[in-house]
């Protein structure tokens, strides 16, 4: 089995573990108190789509990405609840901009939008910060970075085998560049850069393997939150897991 597979399956196990744990220890109740109030997930993304569904999620852009998202989900939270998100430029510890808004549920998700900023050179490279706060009270704090499109290619060009695999197949997910999953030299996981860069979930039939085509399905599945991907998994575990880790 390739390194990538088993890497792969070790990740979600491991995720599996901890979501498994979290239900043992919660002896299946919860006792629910205003002061539980908390932002369940937050990530960066390239687009929202209007039930609150994100896509594209990644921690990299380039400088001249149009709009940086951050979706969040909360939970436990009063309704009239002020939810603010702080953008922090770290690199010069630097407040860049802050928005707000009011939480209509107890219970759901939102985003606030980043657009980029109206200067030749775009977005400055470096690292970024969001503090995400409900109420005045900091809940979260998610972090991305800025790089050059040059830096990326630069950084796989230094490794070999599978490593240099695992580092364009990191960065085209991350950078929605199809041009990186080319640079994949193993069939399958190349495959499933195309079919999750590209947004064509139809690619994953062209995977002959079977656990390579369960792999695309699910890292499909999970990038795009498409449960109906999930659907498609034949092996029964891998399944169960991918409906755990998509709303």
């Amino acid at each position: 089995m390739k390194k990538w597979v088993i890497f792969v399956i070790i990740f979600v196990l491991l995720i599996f573990g901890v979501i498994t744990y979290a239900l043992i220890k919660g002896g299946g109740s919860f006792k629910f108190s205003f002061s539980s109030a908390k932002i369940k997930d937050a990530k960066f993304c390239t687009a929202v789509d209007e039930d609150q569904n994100p896509s594209g999620i990644t921690s990299i852009f380039t400088p001249d990405s149009p709009k940086i998202y951050i979706w969040f989900s909360w939970a436990y939270t009063m309704i009239g609840t002020e939810a603010k998100a702080v953008l922090i430029y770290e690199t010069s510890n630097l407040t860049v901009t802050e928005g707000s808004m009011e939480i209509e549920d107890m219970g759901g998700r939102g985003s606030f939008s980043l657009t980029r900023p109206a200067t030749e050179a775009g977005w400055f490279v470096g690292d970024y910060r969001v503090d995400l706060y409900l109420d005045d009270k900091l809940a979260k704090s998610v972090n991305f970075q800025v790089i050059l499109p040059a830096e990326v290619v630069s950084d796989c060009e230094e490794m070999t085998g599978d490593a240099k695999d695992e580092c364009y197949f990191t960065f085209a997910l991350e950078n929605k560049d199809d041009s990186l999953c080319e640079k994949i030299i193993e069939s399958i996981p190349k495959n499933i850069c195309h079919a999750v860069v590209l947004d064509n979930v139809d690619l994953c039939e062209e995977i002959t393997d079977a656990d390579g085509k369960d792999a695309c399905y699910g890292t499909y599945a999970v990038t795009n939150n498409d449960r109906d991907s999930c659907e498609k998994i034949i092996d029964s575990t891998k399944k169960s897991i991918c409906y755990g880790l998509v709303f």
